[in-house]
Formats: structure tokens, C-alpha cells, sequence
């Protein structure tokens, strides 16, 4: 299964591109098919990168952070999508955001049909970002709402980012979060 992680800059801590670079490398062995990284720098924009292949083969993309804000970050072990479709890895677009997930939504097609959502990729991750912008409510409401919606019998894990305002969401049902 995938791995996820991420870190939130409080008061006058910093993010360390090390403690950055350390993090990835300890998730990589959850997932070496693919990997993506979500951030918020020091001016408050939010960028992404994405690609097939390990996230040590890419680890100087965290040289890129320096002042950060916030970042989430995922190694895939591909199940749904081909990780060569560089759409089927995450982050994965959400309501302005980024969100990484750990885990399968063994529904995600019945969910699909039932909200009449538009996907454009293969991963079933995809679809949580879509119920988010489907669903009525504040974000938190309707993050929850789609957690609700996933079969239950599945551990999910997952992580939002947001910078308008800035903002990290966390959901854990059935993995340890820490």
C-alpha cells in the first residue's frame, strides 16, 4: 500500500529540506512505482510535482521547499491507473487543493455513478477530490461526508492541502496517522 506524510510549520519552527528529504525516504518503501509532493512556500502559493518512478531518484525536488509552510507528500504502489499516466498519480486536484490518500476505495465506481462524477483518470483516489467539490457543506463537512460515502471495511488515510486560506486536512480511519 502507498505511503503518506506530510508537516505543518508552527509558530517560529521551519520545515528542514533535511527533515523533508528523510520523511520521503522513509516512505518510499510503502510505494516505488510512483510519488508526488503538495507544498505552500513562504509566499503562500501552492505548488506540486508528480512522477513515475522512486522519490530518491527525485529527492533534490525538496530543495525546492526551502521556507515552506506546509507540505504533504506520497509514495504510490500502484492499484488502480498506470503509474506511466503520470494523471493516475497523486497529489490529485481537490476544490483548489491537493490531496494524497492511502488506502483503496473499493466503490469508487459506484460512486462515480451515483454522484455523476467526471473522472479523468484511472486511480480511485480521484474520486475523493471530486466528492469533496460534489458535496454541500464547509470543508471539513464534506471531507468527512466523503469518508463516510468510502466502504467502511477499508483503512483510509488521506491528506488535504489548501492555501486560500492555508490549511491542512487530515483524515485517518483504520492506519495508524502520526
Amino acid at each position: 500500500m502507498c505511503g503518506i506524510a506530510g508537516v505543518i510549520k508552527t509558530g517560529n519552527g521551519r520545515l528542514t529540506i533535511a527533515s523533508l528529504k528523510k520523511m520521503a525516504s522513509g516512505i518510499e518503501t510503502r510505494g516505488r512505482h510512483a510519488f508526488g509532493v503538495a507544498w505552500i512556500d513562504a509566499g503562500n502559493h501552492l505548488h506540486t510535482f508528480k512522477s513515475e518512478g522512486k522519490i530518491t531518484d527525485f529527492i533534490d525536488i525538496f530543495d525546492k521547499m526551502q521556507g515552506a509552510k506546509a507540505v504533504i507528500m506520497h509514495t504510490r504502489y500502484s492499484t488502480h491507473g498506470d503509474p506511466s499516466n503520470n494523471s493516475n498519480n497523486h497529489p490529485h486536484p481537490v476544490d483548489g487543493g491537493w490531496l494524497v490518500h492511502n488506502g483503496q476505495i473499493p466503490n469508487h465506481d459506484e460512486l462515480t455513478e451515483e454522484f455523476d462524477l467526471l473522472r479523468s483518470t484511472e486511480c480511485d483516489s480521484e474520486v475523493l477530490g471530486l466528492l469533496v467539490q460534489h458535496l454541500e457543506g464547509t470543508l471539513v463537512q464534506r471531507v468527512c461526508k466523503t469518508v463516510d460515502l468510502c466502504e467502511t471495511d477499508m483503512p483510509l488515510n488521506t491528506a488535504f492541502i489548501f492555501n486560500r486560506p492555508n490549511r491542512v486536512v487530515l483524515v485517518k480511519r483504520g492506519n495508524p496517522l502520526v
